[in-house]
């Protein structure tokens, strides 16, 4: 595996936390566009962010089901994706009751901010899907992985949950960087939680349907 990229979306683009081999690299981009010059053939991309849109037929997504499990006490932090009947709404409001009448999930004030980065990545996934490995993963069950404890930390907004993911990143920071975790913003720790499971962790994981699919909506990935 050539270079682990871990993202997470901030209020101005994406946080990104870059690992090729023993250089590492912490940075915020405006676009994904932006990213195609840091990436190379293989790069294992692993973004908090579905690939897609499910249509009202599919109802709940399996994964996130799933990963409410994993993650509890903190479930509250898996939000559904918006359906694809409601992409073309031009408002929060719309897309609501679009899917009211489709009898389908409502999307969260969350999921719907994220239409378009979304439609963005599912744009970048398929132009590069020969050169580079995207899968969706968490950043909340990422740092459970990356917790000694093997515990759900606190709130990100907390007190004691900012703390705790500063601690896990520091120490592994350490090891390859004189970065400092605790200037890093809440999403570039983030980012930087993605990219270190992989990096440290060997094992795959599935949550959703069993069979790996390159930039597939159904499936969240992580490592152990």
């Amino acid at each position: 595996m050539n270079t682990i990229i871990g993202i997470d979306g901030n209020k101005k683009g994406y946080s990104l936390c870059i690992i090729r081999g023993k250089k590492l690299e912490i940075t915020d981009i405006p676009s994904l566009i932006f990213l195609e010059s840091k990436i190379e053939k293989d790069s294992l991309i692993l973004i908090d962010m579905p690939l897609g849109f499910p249509s009202s037929e599919e109802k709940r997504r399996s994964c996130d089901t799933e990963l409410r499990k994993l993650l509890k006490g903190r479930a509250s932090t898996v939000f559904n994706p918006p359906i694809e009947e409601c992409i073309s709404a031009q408002s929060y409001a719309e897309a609501r009751s679009k899917a009211e009448s489709l009898k389908s999930l409502k999307p969260s004030v969350q999921a719907w901010n994220l239409k378009e980065k979304m439609l963005e990545l599912k744009h970048f996934s398929k132009a590069l899907k020969a050169k580079i490995k995207v899968y969706e993963s968490h950043p909340e069950l990422a740092f459970k992985i990356l917790n000694s404890k093997g515990e759900v930390l606190a709130s990100k907004h907390s007190h004691d949950g900012r703390q705790n993911r500063i601690e896990i990143i520091e120490n592994l920071l350490k090891k390859s960087s004189r970065i400092k975790a605790k200037d890093l913003s809440q999403d570039q720790l983030d980012a930087c939680a993605l990219a270190f499971m992989a990096h440290e962790k060997k094992t795959i994981k599935i949550l959703g349907p069993q069979t790996l699919k390159q930039s597939s909506y159904k499936q969240i990935v992580y490592f152990e």
